[in-house]
């Protein structure tokens, strides 16, 4: 049966404890959550993991969780941080990780360290609005809408400064071709708070 409560008046039923409700927040967005973090980290099973610790922790925290935004964004931007803190962790033992010695078994002389040299001064040459545009995104997790009501400018803006950032990515990392986007998604966790 469809439940057509709101995600306030939901959220609100959970507060009161409500297993009911919160069966149907799991329901209305857990292929959502999944989706959104296979986006930013490929293993769909660590993803449903990811998902089910998200809702485990609003169901421990639900008495105090104070959600600004629309639940819809809050739970992305849960999804998307919990799956860069996972890919960060493994930096750990990154030296031994299979995309470390797939990224060495590439031809090219460049070793991983000077492709993060790129990555970073490529953020810090951006032009100053692009750059903190960027960071606003990357580093705060801002939705495009948060951003433009913060520094009172379009969401259309948003866009293109965001476009432009990651354009200037991909082209200084262009000798790696068709591993674009493994490697700045790789380097992007492992160089951390500096242009996430």
């Amino acid at each position: 049966m469809l439940d057509n409560r709101t995600d306030d008046q939901l959220l609100a039923d959970v507060r009161e404890d409500s297993q009911q409700a919160f069966k149907v927040l799991f329901d209305r967005y857990y292929k959502k959550m999944c989706y959104a973090g296979y986006r930013t980290y490929s293993d769909q099973h660590k993803v449903k993991d990811f998902a089910q610790e998200i809702f485990c922790d609003i169901w421990k925290k639900r008495k105090v969780l104070n959600i600004t935004s629309s639940l819809n964004a809050f739970l992305t931007r849960a999804m998307r941080n919990k799956a860069i803190d996972y890919i960060r962790s493994q930096r750990l033992n990154f030296d031994e990780g299979a995309a470390l010695q797939h990224l060495q078994t590439n031809e090219d002389p460049t070793s991983f360290t000077e492709l993060q040299d790129i990555v970073k001064a490529t953020v810090d040459s951006l032009p100053e609005r692009c750059r903190i545009i960027f960071n606003l995104s990357r580093t705060d997790g801002l939705s495009h809408k948060e951003i433009a009501q913060q520094l009172d400018i379009s969401t259309k803006t948003i866009e293109n400064q965001i476009t432009k950032a990651l354009k200037a990515l991909r082209l200084s990392i262009a000798k790696y071709n068709g591993e674009l986007e493994s490697a700045l998604l790789i380097i992007i966790s492992l160089i951390g708070d500096t242009i996430l």
